[in-house]
């Protein structure tokens, strides 16, 4: 149980955990992104600002169960690497990505008050994945890049089954799940963690 009681709260998002890959994408998270070094596991993200932790309540869950509830459980590959060279981004992407941006849509939709990124990319221009590092340079994203491919090699494609959803909030110094809420149940059955 995580104890909130005396944290600040400033962001908040709703994921996918991956955490087949967390063993061997933790030093690179930790090192090379914000979120990883904040404590926030290898994810996809589904909906990013979300609503603030103040803001939680029983009608934002229940909003939110009522969306995932009727959403079954699915399957994803992480197959191959890739990277956004213009913000030196590498990341892995899952295929295929259409529930996960069907359910973006669909939590969209229910909160409109929270468009994906503040609205600054379209829904229909999203890309799912999952971040591994972030470079500071071109060259260093080119040394990352041959570094974790030798690492994950062996163990690509992976699959994963998405059957559950983490409302994580980011305090002043970390990331925490706050809930998670599984899919394919009625009312989305949630843990909370707080």
């Amino acid at each position: 149980m995580e104890d909130y009681k005396g944290s600040s709260f400033s962001k908040s998002a709703l994921i996918f955990p991956v955490r087949e890959i967390e063993s061997i994408a933790r030093p690179y998270r930790r090192n090379y992104t914000t979120d990883g070094a904040m404590g926030l596991l290898p994810h996809v993200t589904i909906l990013y600002p979300f609503v603030s932790f103040s803001e939680w309540s029983a009608s934002v869950l229940e909003a939110l169960e009522s969306s995932l509830g009727t959403v079954s459980p699915f399957r994803f590959t992480l197959a191959k690497l890739n990277r956004f060279p213009t913000h030196r981004v590498l990341f892995l992407n899952p295929v295929p990505n259409r529930v996960i941006l069907d359910l973006t849509r669909k939590i969209s939709k229910a909160f409109p008050d929270y468009p994906p990124y503040e609205g600054t990319i379209p829904i229909d221009e999203l890309h799912p994945h999952v971040t591994i590092a972030i470079g500071s340079t071109d060259q260093e994203l080119v040394t990352l890049e041959e570094s974790f491919r030798r690492e994950i090699a062996d163990q690509l494609p992976l699959t994963i089954t998405a059957d559950e959803v983490w409302f994580v909030v980011m305090s002043d110094i970390r990331w925490q799940r706050h809930s998670t809420i599984k899919l394919g149940t009625e009312k989305g059955r949630t843990s909370r963690f707080t």
